[in-house]
């Protein structure tokens, strides 16, 4: 069998072992099963385009190494939904107290920041780019990407945080 045969079959292996419990997380963070089908699937794409028989020896590595990257996905996920959280209830299928949710979740990711990371996050969300921002804020483009990597980082150790409650 060829070495890339071989890689993909392992690669089955282990997602196999991972999805239901990767499926069961990204349900509590993200809270949409079409979402969730999404994130998946995009997952198994970056796996198969990254995995790496060598560096992943089973699939307890496999799950933690696929796991970072789903939680990437989820936060540029739930950053879009920003989008609809500040729409009115017509135009939105959530309830209000969803909407609510939502609203009180991200402010409570943000309020964890330090304060720059704060500014750039929120306009983040709000649709603005890193050069925009940096403009705005009298910054670098590269201070302001920084600030971006490590507030992802931070919001998503507090949601992974906030799923294991």
């Amino acid at each position: 069998m060829k070495r890339d045969e071989k890689r993909l079959l392992l690669l089955r292996e282990y997602w196999v072992d991972s999805q239901p419990l990767l499926e069961s997380r990204l349900v509590q963070l993200i809270g949409s099963k079409d979402e969730t089908k999404d994130i998946l699937q995009k997952s198994a794409i970056i796996a198969v385009e990254q995995f790496d028989p060598d560096a992943i020896p089973d699939s307890a590595v496999f799950l933690r190494w696929i796991w970072a990257r789903a939680k990437w996905l989820t936060l540029d996920r739930i950053a879009e939904r920003k989008k609809w959280v500040d729409l009115p209830e017509q135009l939105s299928d959530e309830t209000p107290a969803d909407v609510l949710a939502g609203k009180q979740l991200w402010r409570k990711l943000i309020d964890g920041l330090p304060p720059q990371q704060q500014q750039v996050a929120r306009l983040k969300i709000e649709g603005y780019g890193s050069v925009e921002i940096a403009r705005k804020l009298g910054k670098n483009p590269a201070s302001v990407r920084s600030n971006w990597r490590h507030a992802r980082s931070e919001m998503l150790s507090q949601l992974e945080d906030y799923v294991n409650e």
